[in-house]
């Protein structure tokens, strides 16, 4: 197995960033639910998570990194699994909600 610092060599910031931020979301909804049943349209098909909603991902663990709050995140991904947003229309909305939170118009 390689570690992570061989798999980022070389790699761009917002790379490095972007997978730091899918490892936290990905980490936290793992957690949450071991079978990955709750989960499984963002995480994908199986335990390595081959299939995952990467994009997605990385929007849900700068949501959790900009508010602190792991259950705001939690409910996002739960409501995303739900109705299973095409990538291009949520995450724009995603985007502009994390705007509207760091900008202080969302509490």
């Amino acid at each position: 197995m390689r570690d992570i610092d061989t798999v980022l060599l070389g790699r761009s910031d917002r790379t490095v960033q972007n997978t730091a931020y899918i490892s936290k979301s990905y980490c936290i909804l793992a957690n949450r639910d071991p079978k990955r049943e709750r989960y499984a349209w963002l995480l994908g098909a199986n335990e390595h998570g081959y299939g995952c909603k990467r994009t997605l991902l990385a929007e849900l663990g700068r949501l959790v990194d900009l508010t602190g709050d792991v259950q705001d995140m939690i409910d996002v991904a739960e409501l995303l699994c739900e109705e299973k947003p095409t990538t291009s229309k949520i995450l724009p909305v995603l985007r502009l909600v994390r705007k509207d939170i760091k900008n202080r118009v969302i509490p």
